[in-house]
């Protein structure tokens, strides 16, 4: 048993660093080749990474204070990057499926991301700067793609793409904006930019 025990230790990659105050960090891998790679630094920090499967990827880096992040990933070469500094900021990345991307980068107070991605191919951006922004980005098929950046405050975004191949590009800056695509299908293109 403590052979088996090692060797899924062995098995397993795992970086964790952490800073002062009441940092958190659940890392839980099943499988092959997996890499998760936690720095926490400031206050009071959590995150969560749950990876089953074969050479996935977690990323969190979280300089601040009150920042949480979450990220499940089960099948093969997910990839998951969360960075966030500032205040109360929040992330949720949740993959299925094989080859998918999430990238999350907050930037300021009180800002918050769920994305969330199953089926293959899929990749999702979420860029937000300033105070009180909120994206949530729904991906269920093949090779779709949604990028969302948004800089400002209380900036809103919903993405929800069922299907194949289908793009959606969402750029907020300045204050309140409200924007919302749903498409279902294949091949669907949606840009939408306000200032």
């Amino acid at each position: 048993m403590k052979l088996k025990f090692a060797a899924l230790l062995v098995a397993m990659t795992l970086s964790t660093s952490a800073w002062a105050d009441q940092n958190t960090a659940y890392i839980d891998q099943v499988g092959n080749d997996n890499i998760a790679d936690v720095f926490q630094g400031g206050d009071r920090n959590v995150a969560e990474v749950y990876q089953g499967g074969d050479e996935n990827v977690a990323l969190v880096d979280q300089g601040g204070s009150d920042n949480q992040a979450y990220i499940d990933q089960s099948g093969n070469r997910n990839f998951a990057d969360v960075s966030q500094g500032g205040d109360y900021n929040y992330a949720d990345v949740d993959q299925s499926g094989n080859d998918n991307s999430a990238i999350v980068d907050q930037g300021g107070d009180y800002n918050e991301a769920l994305v969330e991605q199953s089926g293959d191919y899929n990749e999702a951006e979420v860029y937000q700067d300033g105070d009180y922004n909120l994206a949530d980005v729904l991906q269920s098929g093949d090779y779709n793609l949604a990028i969302v950046d948004q800089s400002g405050s209380d900036n809103v975004t919903y993405v929800e793409q069922t299907g194949d191949f289908n793009e959606a590009d969402v750029l907020q800056a300045g204050n309140e904006n409200l924007a919302e695509v749903f498409q279902s299908g294949d091949g669907n293109t949606a840009f939408v930019t306000q200032f």
